[in-house]
């Protein structure tokens, strides 16, 4: 369920539609309230890669700067670090990665392990933190730790603003609730209709 006014829509003039709030901030970002947060996943690989504290990102400054970005067209544009180029921009990645994540994270447990239960969605954020945790500190040696902390926590930031149907068509129901916007998953809001 999301708590009243924790999940706003942005429709742009070009009727792109993007998601703001502290449910899309939660499983990113300290003090939204979530256990295991991305963001401290891949700071505390960035300081064991040799970030020094002083070299630490301003988070909120780029979470600002994310979050007035959507009302520019092409939201999700992503500056690479200097002397340095992307592979592709957020939303691109998504779209090409999702599919084949989404196989893995939702696989059976190997048959010698059928007693564990499979990974809940829930957990899928901090998973996936753990794995952008691991690639900062195997990026020590060509990307400083603290741009590639930067870099995680900006595409990460913008990844959870865009709209779902881009990245997963069918999957998500955005719609006004009774409360304010709510999500739900179309198979179970099919189920309850």
């Amino acid at each position: 369920l999301v708590a009243p006014k924790s999940l706003l829509m942005f429709v742009s003039p070009t009727s792109e539609r993007h998601l703001l709030g502290s449910w899309v901030n939660g499983p990113l970002l300290l003090g939204y309230g979530h256990a295991f947060p991305l963001v401290a996943f891949v700071a505390k690989a960035a300081s064991a890669a040799g970030m020094k504290a002083a070299e630490f990102p301003n988070i909120t400054a780029i979470e600002r700067r994310v979050a007035a970005a959507i009302k520019a067209p092409g939201f999700g544009a992503v500056q690479a670090p200097e002397g340095h180029r992307l592979a592709a921009q957020p939303r691109d990645l998504l779209r090409a990665l999702w599919p084949r994540a989404r196989k893995v994270l939702t696989a059976p447990v190997p048959i010698h392990m059928a007693d564990e239960p499979a990974l809940d969605e829930a957990h899928w954020s901090i998973l996936l933190s753990m794995v952008a945790a691991t690639l900062v500190g195997l990026t020590k040696d060509s990307l400083p730790p603290a741009e590639a902390l930067a870099l995680v926590v900006e595409s990460a930031l913008v990844g959870s603003r865009l709209d779902p149907e881009l990245i997963d068509p069918g999957r998500w129901r955005l719609a006004p609730g009774p409360r304010g916007l709510q999500i739900a998953k179309a198979e179970k809001y099919r189920r309850m209709a």
